[in-house]
């Protein structure tokens, strides 16, 4: 492979298992990542050290964290009153705040350092409240347009350089129209029609504030670029978790709701910028791909 068909990808080593430090750089990192394992294994072990001597020092630093009110604003008033935003936040209760970047709960343990050098563009050299405002929570985004390739007549395959781009449900179409009928592609009389959503998550950064915590929920490459740019307090969107036991999602990219509500340290945004935790490698390039295939009754996805 050329050097063309990997990118940098920071990796947050220090909180994952040899097991998963290996797999990841056999299966997906360049030749010279793979004959650097045993290097990369030694610098993981004493990442893994100063990592849990951390944990013990900052026992609960997680904890009952501050939420910063924020003055009645033009764009917050828009904001909360767009469909959009009220329909994707209709589940709990929801606020607006000021919050520490360094203090959010981290769910994601990894960094499309490309994604992060494109957005951070997008970032002014000295941010105003409104700024932030409109790169943290906007209204009406503009994410890449996903390729469509269409592998057989019930069979699509969506894809996207952004890793957000995911399946976003479905609804029933009860009532359909003539337009409707002159799509269909098989023989027989359509009397309902299911419509299926493919997309990107919601665009307000917004994190769960349950048990004291603030766990990030959505936005994560965007809070890494604010906070690499110095950027240490920002609006996001805030849900709120009267009975996590219910409310909070079983799990948030494959961390357990005990571990990113109970564990007495668990991994912080700000853990991503402490020296010796993390460890750039040359990454494949991925594309993140939805396919649709619809076959005999029933419709199935692979992400």
């Amino acid at each position: 492979m050329s050097s063309e068909e990997f990118q940098p990808y920071l990796y947050l080593y220090a909180a994952m298992s040899q097991p998963d430090v290996n797999g990841l750089v056999r299966t997906y990192c360049s030749p010279d990542e793979i004959g650097n394992l045993s290097a990369t294994l030694i610098s993981w072990q004493q990442a893994r050290t100063s990592l849990e001597q951390i944990q013990q020092q900052e026992a609960g630093i997680a904890n009952n964290v501050e939420i910063f009110h924020m003055e009645p604003n033009k764009k917050l008033e828009t904001l909360v009153n767009n469909p959009l935003f009220q329909r994707t936040f209709s589940n709990m209760p929801s606020t607006v705040g000021m919050v520490n970047i360094d203090t959010l709960v981290a769910t994601q343990r990894h960094v499309y350092l490309n994604y992060v050098d494109e957005i951070e563009q997008q970032i002014p050299e000295t941010p105003s409240i409104d700024d932030l405002i409109d790169f943290c929570l906007p209204v009406n985004p503009s994410p890449p347009d996903p390729k469509v390739t269409q592998t057989g007549p019930n069979s699509w395959i969506f894809s996207s350089p952004s890793p957000d781009f995911r399946y976003l449900g479905g609804h029933l179409k009860e009532n359909l129209t003539p337009d409707d009928i002159q799509l269909t592609q098989v023989s027989g009389f359509p009397v309902k029609a299911i419509t299926l959503f493919v997309g990107y998550g919601g665009s307000p950064i917004n994190v769960y504030h349950a048990n004291g915590r603030l766990v990030l929920n959505n936005g994560f490459h965007r809070v890494y670029a604010l906070r690499r740019r110095g950027i240490t307090r920002i609006p996001v969107v805030i849900q709120q978790v009267a009975n996590p036991a219910i409310e909070f999602p079983q799990q948030l990219l494959g961390l357990s709701s005990a571990y990113l509500l109970n564990d007495p340290r668990p991994i912080l945004v700000k853990d991503f910028f402490t020296v010796g935790l993390t460890k750039e490698f040359n990454r494949k390039k991925m594309i993140t791909t939805v396919q649709v295939t619809g076959q005999g009754g029933a419709v199935t996805f692979e992400v």
